[in-house]
């Protein structure tokens, strides 16, 4: 039976004291394919080689966002990726539910409450169950993104294959869109940029974002997955980030144990609770966005025109000084400079020590 998650309790035994790693996958075509460090991939890849099942989200022709089982390892690619939007999977819980009567091993892979979710439908953990919560920003609805595509589809950009949140070569974060013919990536600006931006400035979300109850340490999942913006910045770390970094957390005993099964295929590093909260504040406290102004701009959105709607709410990429010389840094002096420049510091930091 469907259970709302936001307004039925969802009990799982958890730890009171969470670990906490940096983390990547040790092949380089994996990691940077992915939006941080890769994680995702390596455990879905060896939970299905085991013979388990994997289910996460990807989006179908029409980009409806679904999740869906992920067939083999070449299908990984699809659901890689971060996608600021809230899938639907109410349907998978059947079938998830069916592959545990059989025993077979399952990993799902969700935003929190769509863990909590399943966990309501079964009535409970199962012990050949693994779950995989993500650190939420918010999640829009499939309506506001179809719109958006409708936007940028009326206004000259059709004909895309693939839609990209998290494009690394660009400074901060822009949306990206693929084409394959001609094969090409396009960074998106401006009104072309409103719905990242709207989502980036809480804008968009569902009302029960903005007080979620799945926010909070120790996690619903028995694996937490998402980005470590915050890495460095309460105790060195001495290895090249360029190509991203994940953040891990065990909430279970069940996580702790498949995390040191498969840490063979992965560069783990133990680090603090306090440094991953750090530039990642959703990991334990719910967006601060304002519901009334969220209705506000949904109507807005209704009325008027997205050249007026940007100016309105300031819709424009927000970013810091530093992220700003960091990225001047790095386009003036190439990665492979950058990457020499940090191999020095790392080896007169190990002297120090």
């Amino acid at each position: 039976m469907l259970t709302c998650p936001v307004i039925s309790d969802v009990s799982v035994e958890r730890f009171k004291a969470v670990d906490v790693y940096a983390g990547w996958s040790l092949k380089d075509s994996i990691r940077t394919d992915s939006s941080s460090g890769g994680l995702f991939s390596e455990l879905a890849e060896a939970v299905m080689q085991s013979g388990g099942k994997v289910f996460a989200a990807t989006f179908d022709k029409n980009f409806k966002l679904l999740h869906r089982e992920v067939v083999d390892s070449t299908d990984l690619a699809a659901f890689r990726g971060s996608k600021y939007l809230q899938g639907v999977c109410d349907e998978v819980y059947t079938q998830i539910a069916t592959y545990l009567k059989q025993r077979v091993p399952v990993m799902f892979v969700g935003l929190p409450c769509q863990v909590a979710g399943l966990y309501g439908f079964l009535g409970g953990d199962n012990p050949n169950l693994l779950t995989c919560d993500l650190v939420c920003h918010g999640a829009p609805s499939q309506k506001i993104f179809d719109d958006y595509l409708l936007y940028l589809k009326n206004n000259g950009l059709s004909g895309f294959i693939g839609i990209d949140f998290r494009e690394r070569q660009t400074s901060g974060r822009k949306t990206t869109i693929i084409y394959a013919k001609p094969e090409k990536n396009m960074w998106l600006n401006g009104t072309y940029d409103y719905y990242q931006q709207a989502f980036m400035r809480n804008l968009i979300s569902r009302n029960s974002c903005y007080s979620c109850k799945f926010a909070r340490i120790p996690r619903i999942g028995d694996i937490t997955l998402g980005d470590y913006w915050g890495i460095g910045f309460k105790k060195p770390f001495f290895y090249d980030i360029t190509k991203g970094v994940s953040l891990v957390i065990t909430n279970s005993l069940k996580g702790n144990d498949i995390l040191n099964k498969y840490k063979r295929l992965l560069f783990l590093e133990k680090r603090t609770i306090d440094e991953a909260v750090t530039k990642n504040p959703r990991v334990y406290k719910a967006s601060n966005g304002d519901a009334g102004e969220r209705q506000r701009f949904l109507a807005d959105l209704q009325s008027m025109s997205i050249t007026h709607l940007v100016q309105k709410y300031r819709l424009y990429p927000r970013l810091s000084f530093a992220s700003r010389l960091r990225s001047y840094v790095k386009t003036m002096l190439g990665d492979r400079l950058v990457n020499t420049i940090r191999a020095v510091l790392k080896k007169r930091a190990l002297r120090r020590i």
